[in-house]
């Protein structure tokens, strides 16, 4: 078994045949993931495919010129080791890059190598489906989402005979960012939801992250507008219309949750530049859409505007400067937003930045505190915000890394779970199987606040996304195994 551990700087021939070694054992893994899944894996921009071992090893060397420091087989073996356990769909991973980032905080708090590559590639890892949604037409379909850019429909699976092939209700995968960008980035499909009206005015919503970083095409995170055409199956692609665009400086945290209120308006969970500590403060800052939960009325708007303004929007007059698009602000990436169907209170999951991941209710004019908070911990002391809204539930790395905001059950299926809201963790990892990370937990809840702790669900693998159907009942995306199941009672 190879030594992954770097020996004293004295003995420097040891020290070079055991790197020389690991040169060596990355060969076969890095050709597998090559042939086998697409994947190319880099140092700094330099490909390892294809290479020879004294190659390997120069590659090394030549990050010295772009990090002023020698980055070593040591750092990088394993994550090569750990990419081969991965199930990876096409992409390319830099693994100069993320051994780095690696080697500068992860690994330091224990966690996994691993662990911090399912968190690091989630765009990679398995399939592409993401979430799960139903419009409440009375038609018994559920549309899945994929991150290239198709929307697929089916009949709901009622447990007998084969399971209903999906067929594409829309596809506008040319609207996405090239698939390199698309597979190393957290742009693609993030989302869809459909109109309160949606049996009459055939309208439906969806959420992408594009864009080249080019001056012609920036990075953006797009709303648009689609509809039905003839057959009720598939979307008309010409009917698109662009509702809301927020530029993005970098192809990272382009947000995620979109969902309708009961009033027809549409909630917007748009992230940060995804940069350490948020430095440009765009949290805190009202005059940008970014790091916001917004809430617009998606029809036309006034004067031929894609949108409108609801007029209860705590700053839908626009004073002081304050985007009235906001309804909420202060959040790092709420990469799922729900309504609860009874109560109306907008819950989300804000993924954590080092410490804590947390689940909130989306306050009219809150401050959810980032990035002076991250969750519930001051980023620095008296850091605090004066009008600071805590979040319904925060947790530490005990539980996970990568919270999945979900919803609060209001199904029939699972009585025990009927009003608790159910959240999950990409990164949690299963106690029987160390190997495999994901969980949901059910959160008891009255109104916007907790009861009581949360109570392990199931270890769901990947879990990325939870929905729910028209009738309230759940379903679980899962990217390792690209499944969509459904949540039953236990027997």
């Amino acid at each position: 078994m190879l030594d992954r551990k770097r020996p004293k700087p004295a003995d420097y021939f040891s020290d070079w045949k055991q790197r020389e070694a690991l040169a060596e054992a990355m060969i076969p893994v890095v050709g597998k993931l090559y042939r086998e899944r697409n994947v190319k894996v880099y140092v700094y921009g330099r490909s390892l495919v294809s290479q020879s071992v004294l190659d390997i090893m120069k590659i090394h060397r030549f990050v010295r010129q772009v990090e002023h420091n020698e980055l070593s087989e040591f750092e990088t073996w394993p994550l090569v080791e750990a990419l081969g356990r991965l199930e990876l769909g096409t992409g390319h991973v830099d693994i100069g890059r993320l051994s780095v980032t690696y080697a500068a905080g992860p690994r330091t708090e224990g966690v996994s190598a691993e662990a911090f590559l399912r968190k690091e590639l989630q765009g990679l890892i398995g399939s592409t489906a993401k979430p799960v949604a139903a419009p409440r037409d009375g038609s018994d379909r559920v549309f899945v989402v994929e991150r290239a850019g198709r929307i697929k429909v089916g009949k709901k699976f009622r447990g007998a005979g084969a399971v209903p092939a999906p067929t594409v209700f829309l596809d506008i995968s040319r609207l996405q960012m090239p698939t390199e960008q698309l597979e190393q980035g957290h742009g693609g499909l993030v989302n869809l939801a459909f109109a309160n009206d949606f049996a009459t005015s055939k309208e439906f919503y969806v959420m992408y992250g594009t864009g080249t970083g080019q001056p012609a095409d920036p990075y953006r995170t797009v709303i648009a507008a689609y509809k039905v055409g003839p057959n009720p199956d598939m979307a008309d692609p010409a009917s698109g219309r662009i509702v809301l665009q927020i530029p993005k400086k970098n192809p990272i945290h382009f947000g995620g949750g979109l969902c309708m209120g009961a009033d027809g308006t549409l909630y917007v969970g748009v992230g940060d530049s995804g940069m350490h500590n948020d430095p440009e403060r765009l949290g805190q800052d009202t005059r940008t859409l970014e790091a916001k939960i917004l809430r617009i009325d998606p029809k036309a708007g006034p004067a031929g505007q894609p949108y409108g303004i609801p007029r209860d929007n705590p700053w839908a007059d626009g004073r002081g400067g304050v985007k009235p698009e906001i309804f909420a602000y202060g959040v790092r990436n709420p990469y799922r937003l729900s309504v609860d169907r009874e109560t109306g209170f907008v819950w989300f999951g804000d993924l954590g930045q080092k410490q804590r991941e947390e689940v909130s209710v989306a306050k009219r004019g809150g401050n959810m505190g980032w990035p002076m908070m991250e969750a519930d911990v001051p980023l620095a002391p008296g850091a605090k915000p004066t009008d600071y809204v805590a979040p319904v539930f925060a947790y530490g790395r005990e539980l996970g890394r990568c919270v999945i905001g979900g919803l609060v059950y209001r199904g029939q299926r699972c009585s025990a779970l009927r009003g608790k809201y159910l959240f999950g963790d990409n990164a949690a990892e299963w106690k029987t199987d160390d190997s495999k990370t994901g969980r949901v937990w059910a959160l008891p809840v009255a109104g916007d606040r907790t009861t009581g702790a949360p109570e392990v669900v199931a270890d769901v693998e990947d879990i990325v996304s939870i929905d729910e159907d028209a009738q309230g009942e759940v379903y679980f995306s899962m990217l390792a195994t690209g499944r969509v199941t459904t949540l039953v009672p236990a027997p």
